[in-house]
């Protein structure tokens, strides 16, 4: 009984990084915490490496991967000033999430334009 039970728990303690909705957030909140308490590129590089190791392990689990990684990760590209690899993940976002297709837009034109951006209102572009 008791090994069944060990086997059991260990089975679970296993996935416990996969929440209920059947996502890999892997050590998400372990490297976001640093990062907010202090943004400085060391941080920023561990949340990156931790963002493309949820979407790696998602894939290797044939999990979608959560809502907002891909975004997120762009942005984390952006910051690190790699502008291709921040479209290519705002893309890979919108492809999985289509409804983060206007948010997302919205990121990448105040990125273009800071101005044109301001002048957006939420009905749409004017």
């Amino acid at each position: 009984m008791c090994i069944g039970l060990g086997l059991l728990w260990s089975g679970l303690a296993g996935c416990s990084t996969v929440s209920p909705a059947g996502y890999y957030w892997g050590k998400y909140s372990e490297t976001l915490y640093p990062l907010v308490s202090d943004r400085s590129e060391e941080n920023l590089k561990k949340h990156a490496a931790e963002l493309q190791r949820i979407v790696e392990v998602s894939k290797e689990k044939n999990l979608k991967v959560p809502p907002g990684i891909y975004a997120e990760l762009g942005y984390t590209f952006q910051r690190l000033g790699d502008q291709e690899e921040t479209n290519r993940q705002y893309a890979l976002e919108i492809q999985t999430y289509p409804e983060s297709r206007v948010f997302l837009e919205r990121l990448m034109a105040i990125r273009a334009s800071p101005d044109k951006a301001a002048n957006l209102s939420p009905e749409g572009n004017q």
